[in-house]
């Protein structure tokens, strides 16, 4: 069975505050931001979502966490903290899977972005040594330390986010070089308007760059594309994204209207976070998709900022500063579905039915629009397609239809619910916690 599906979902109860930036590690997904609270439980700054519950990564840190990267089978976090784990890191970490450890000196000032280029992790931020060791913007990791990336990048001092900070927001590898963008002023003595590339042993200007910053950075159908608070890139117009091919600069489509937070491929389109309300003149509530010719709405989006999305397990994730996405509430962080899936995946988005509260602890209820009056049969099984229970409810009227479902005797985790009647069979997954 195969259907194309679009659906937003919250991520378990979600947090109490603005998520920055989410990652795969270790199978799970990782939210790192200003939150001190995940599905909730304490969560200090940093979480993790195993697909039924969020859980702390031990003690987390004792600050804001703006960046993470899977690298060397740990996972670096990055922000404006000084301790993470109860151990003293200076704003970045390294986390083992079972413990938090300093990354040498770590960095002076705030980390924004993280990047594998040639093997070896970059960080971007607003930090200009480590340690003794002098280190302007841009760091590389060499398993120990810090050590500066050439650290021939100016920068201007700007808005970033939730404070003013200065510097680079963003990293990404694109034609073997490495690029840099944020409120970059020069590089290695030129002029580099917002954005500059590393060859391993200098930098430059990325041609005449933009004419505003830039806060993130994104491989696409062979481009290279930036996202920030810009009307023009190369000199030609662009609403606050643009593509850069290796020589020119080009638009996107129209644009947004309005910030670009974060950009992420996932499912062979491109997405774009921010706090805009129309994408390419279409309504795009700060949220949207580009196939490489147009733009689209991602539904009715989210009630406020994108600041991060990240594709995970088939879906994409997005985190920032809302309360509903899809007009369904979702605490800082949702997850959208927009995928052709097959078997149960796919089972899983069909019809009309409606689950609520979605995940469930003792009760939810079932809203189910029934075309005629009739019966109609509800059967609740597991992932492997074990039923769990099944039943019939006689004399359903034609309409909406509101039933309450006991799952208090149902383990922690993913389920399916089919409902069916003489004329139509929906489905839904649910969480039990």
């Amino acid at each position: 069975m195969e259907m194309y599906a679009q659906t937003w979902m919250p991520v378990g109860s979600g947090m109490n505050s603005i998520v920055n930036n989410e990652t795969g590690f270790d199978s799970v997904l990782f939210a790192g931001g200003i939150f001190t609270t995940a599905g909730g439980n304490t969560a200090n700054y940093i979480s993790q979502w195993n697909g039924v519950n969020w859980s702390s990564v031990s003690t987390g840190t004792d600050s804001t966490v703006f960046a993470m990267c899977s690298y060397n089978s740990t996972l670096f976090a990055g922000g404006v903290f000084d301790s993470a784990g109860g151990k003293f890191t200076n704003n970045v970490a390294i986390w083992n899977g079972a413990n938090w450890s300093p990354a040498g000196a770590g960095l002076n000032a705030a980390v924004y972005a993280f990047c594998v280029y040639q093997g070896e992790l970059y960080a971007g931020g607003g930090f200009d040594s480590s340690g003794a060791t002098s280190a302007n913007f841009v760091a590389e990791w060499n398993g120990t330390n810090w050590v500066s990336a050439n650290g021939l990048i100016k920068t201007h001092i700007g808005y970033f986010r939730a404070g003013t900070a200065y510097g680079v927001n963003a990293l990404a590898v694109y034609k073997g070089l490495l690029f840099a963008g944020g409120y970059i002023d020069s590089a290695n003595g030129s002029r580099a308007n917002y954005i500059a590339e590393w060859n391993g042993t200098n930098w430059a200007p990325v041609g005449l760059g933009t004419n505003g910053y830039i806060n993130a950075l994104c491989v696409y159908n062979s481009m290279l594309y930036a996202g920030g608070y810009f009307d023009s890139a190369g000199g030609q117009p662009a609403g606050n994204i643009a593509a850069w091919n290796g020589t020119t600069w080009s638009n996107v489509g129209k644009g947004v209207n309005n910030i670009v937070y974060s950009l992420c491929v996932n499912q062979g389109v491109l997405y774009a976070g921010g706090i805009f309300d129309s994408a390419g003149g279409v309504s795009a509530s700060n949220v949207a998709v580009w196939n490489g010719s147009n733009w689209s709405p991602l539904g009715i989006g989210t009630s406020g900022s994108v600041y991060s999305l990240c594709g995970f397990d088939s879906s994409l994730y997005v985190g920032g500063n809302f309360n509903f996405a899809g007009g369904n509430p979702a605490s800082y962080i949702a997850e959208w579905s927009d995928s052709l899936l097959t078997g149960i995946n796919a089972i899983a988005y069909s019809g009309d039915a409606k689950i609520f509260p979605n995940p469930a602890t003792d009760k939810m209820f079932l809203q189910y629009n029934a075309v005629n009056t009739g019966a109609v049969t509800i059967k609740i099984t597991d992932l492997s397609g074990k039923t769990i229970d099944n039943y019939s409810i006689d004399n359903v009227k034609s309409g909406v239809n509101d039933y309450p479902i006991n799952v208090t005797g149902l383990g922690a985790g993913m389920y399916l619910i089919e409902v069916s009647d003489s004329h139509q069979t929906s489905y839904r997954k649910f969480v039990k916690q």
